[in-house]
């Protein structure tokens, strides 16, 4: 990625001239043609904290006897986002490893990314505690329901 704060204009991948106003920025990934705002670009001990944080997420699952689980590919695919974590079917978990979070906002994000058939869900921990997982409170009484016959 590179930064393009000092520039008003660039080509983004659909041919047409862009502009900033004076104060903005973006930054743009060439391999991907996205192009990230500011406030919305990754660094790289971000993004490792993050592969890090579902990393421990799919251990944690598979520990418990789940043992398809496993990291998402991370890549864009066919309109819709591939899950932080893969193997639950019906779930879509988006996994946050961070010590302050915007639960509803990781909610959206995670509903947003969802399937038609699939349970929203956000697993999240900060340093040193426990797993949490937030849901929404109709699907978790579907669940509930159906768990108990």
């Amino acid at each position: 990625m590179y930064c393009i704060w000092e520039w008003r204009k660039f080509l983004p991948s659909d041919g047409k001239e862009k502009s900033f106003p004076t104060g903005q920025g973006a930054f743009r990934a060439p391999a991907l043609g996205k192009i990230y705002t500011r406030g919305e670009y990754m660094g790289k001990a971000q993004r490792e904290k993050g592969a890090r944080g579902e990393r421990l997420w799919a251990a944690f699952l598979n520990d418990a006897g789940f043992t398809e689980v496993r990291r998402g590919c991370q890549l864009y695919q066919k309109g819709s986002e591939v899950a932080d974590v893969v193997g639950l079917p019906g779930i879509h978990q988006e996994i946050k490893f961070v010590e302050k979070l915007n639960v509803r906002a990781a909610m959206e994000q995670s509903e947003r990314d969802a399937g038609k058939d699939e349970f929203p869900i956000v697993a999240h921990k900060t340093s040193r505690k426990e797993w949490l997982v937030t849901m929404r409170a109709a699907d978790w009484l579907k669940i509930f329901k159906a768990a108990r016959g």
